[in-house]
């Protein structure tokens, strides 16, 4: 299923990457404090904008720059045009293009395509997830005391959920073995899915930053819920994907003061 869809945005998230990815932006500003966006943002969301438009006209699109407070239809086109500004444009190659396609609000095909990595990322669902063509499965064995996960930056914009953060993250370090900031929610979860790393938890609520990753962490075998260990919605504060070995152990970090909003 999906298969139109599929191959129209693994064309077009590999030609917006090649066309504006390859050197860093030529104009950075400050969107809010601690949030940047640059040419490259702009003109990535706008090549996929049209080209949804021009091929399937009846969607509708929600994008991080252009359309953030659009509601979902029918079938839904979910944009984040770069997911790590901040990485690209310091010239780090930790960041990516991503996109949702949802129908009546739950994602059934999700793509990212991390440029400076060369990895390019599918899922279906009920397909499976895929890195670079080659169907992907992320396993669930793991001893906790050798294993890396990635937690999401520090929120800026509330004090509660930095604390939040901060809390679970002393609570798993005699745990887990490794704890990364990639600061990009689509390497987070791209290398969690590869089995890079063994899970991600990502304190976030907007859809282009989660619903990509959650499908495809779903359909490579992660266990992924929200912060209180409940089946993950849209519109929840914050997800959880891991292995399942790791997946009590945070859950139990998160959970208890969890419900956070961003």
């Amino acid at each position: 299923m999906y298969v139109a869809e599929k191959d129209f945005i693994m064309k077009e998230l590999h030609k917006a990457a090649v066309l504006y990815c390859e050197k860093r932006p030529s104009e950075v500003t400050e969107k809010s404090a601690r949030d940047l966006v640059t040419d490259v943002d702009v003109n990535v969301e706008n090549t996929l904008i049209r080209a949804i438009r021009f091929n399937f006209p009846d969607d509708t699109v929600i994008s991080e720059e252009r359309f953030p407070r659009v509601k979902p239809g029918a079938r839904t086109w979910v944009i984040d045009p770069i997911d790590g500004t901040g990485n690209m444009a310091h010239g780090s190659p930790l960041f990516g293009i991503q996109c949702a396609f949802c129908v009546d609000g739950e994602p059934v095909l999700s793509a990212i395509n991390l440029p400076g990595l060369g990895m390019k990322l599918y899922a279906i669902k009920g397909e499976g997830a895929y890195l670079n063509n080659k169907k992907i499965a992320a396993g669930d064995e793991v001893n906790p005391a050798n294993s890396t996960i990635s937690i999401s930056d520090f929120s800026h914009k509330s004090v509660k959920n930095a604390k939040l953060q901060f809390h679970a993250m002393k609570k798993l370090h005699p745990q887990i073995a490794k704890i990364r900031m990639f600061g990009a929610s689509c390497v987070d979860f791209a290398f969690a899915a590869a089995g890079y790393t063994d899970g991600a938890v990502m304190m976030a609520k907007k859809p282009w930053d989660l619903l990509p990753g959650v499908l495809l962490c779903r359909e490579a075998g992660l266990k992924v819920s929200n912060l209180a260990g409940e089946e993950y919605k849209s519109g929840d504060y914050g997800v959880i994907a891991v292995k399942e070995a790791l997946f009590d152990t945070v859950k139990a970090a998160f959970a208890p003061r969890s419900g956070s909003e961003d």
